[in-house]
């Protein structure tokens, strides 16, 4: 059996290069929050601007590039944490627009 450096296993092993399979996927559902964070400053920063429907596209980006980063996050706090935030987003502003809606027939 060769033991070779560019093999993907290295003598039974996973080869990782010295650091652990999970070192940076730990951090990655403080990385989903921390994109809706800052893509909810892009958009604030963009308010009064004439930018047509780039605010759509600036928001699935955003949406896309965090469940991403939860789906292949370790499991724990952090996972559970961004993917409640990540359910929750979606069914908060259904809710708002059905509200807005159910106002608008009262009228």
């Amino acid at each position: 059996m060769y033991c070779g450096i560019d093999d993907q296993y290295h003598c039974g092993k996973k080869f990782s290069l010295g650091m652990g399979e999970t070192s940076l996927r730990k951090y990655l559902g403080i990385l989903s929050i921390f994109i809706l964070i800052v893509t909810y400053f892009i958009l604030q920063s963009l308010v009064g601007k004439q930018i047509g429907h780039l605010w759509v596209w600036i928001i699935v980006i955003g949406y896309v590039a965090a469940a991403l980063s939860s789906w292949y996050s370790t499991s724990g706090f952090w996972r559970k944490a961004s993917a409640t935030v990540l359910i929750i987003l979606p069914i908060g502003y259904l809710v708002i627009i059905a509200l807005f809606i159910i106002g608008m027939a009262g009228s």
